[in-house]
């Protein structure tokens, strides 16, 4: 079961491997990256699985720019569901580590009843858009019906 969120910067999570089963989520930029096109990440043996996430840090579309859908947030909050008891550690991560990985850690945290220690930027400013979007798909998918 999952047991720490940690939040970090694309450089970050390349470099990040734990000597525990961990599992990442990571938020690129829809303008930037194409869906499928992602950091490069080591894969250690502790390694378990990993979503990227093409979501824009923004509360709402425009048409620019791609805030987190629903459809996003379901299939993130299943992958989060059906990895956590094979985990001992949850990564997420964005461009910056400063907005939408810490709005998914609070999501996942309230979610697991879990603390989240954030390990590279500071201040952060949590995007409320993800935290509420997937903090209800989260909701949603552990207490179905």
């Amino acid at each position: 079961m999952i047991k720490t969120i940690v939040i970090g910067s694309v450089g970050d999570a390349k470099i990040f491997a734990p000597a525990e089963p961990y599992a990442m989520i990571s938020f690129v930029n829809s303008m930037q990256f194409g869906y499928r096109r992602a950091p490069r990440i080591l894969r250690p043996p502790h390694f378990r699985g990993r979503i990227v996430v093409p979501a824009d840090d923004v509360e709402y579309c425009t048409e620019r720019t791609s805030a987190l859908s629903e459809r996003q947030a379901q299939r993130l909050a299943r992958f989060v569901v059906r990895s956590a008891p094979h985990l001992s550690t949850l990564v997420i991560h964005c461009r910056q580590g400063v907005s939408r990985s810490p709005g998914a850690a609070i999501a996942n945290a309230r979610a697991y009843s879990l603390p989240w220690e954030q390990f590279v930027v500071e201040p952060l400013w949590p995007n409320p858009h993800v935290t509420d979007l997937l903090g209800t798909a989260l909701g949603k998918e552990m207490h179905p019906g």
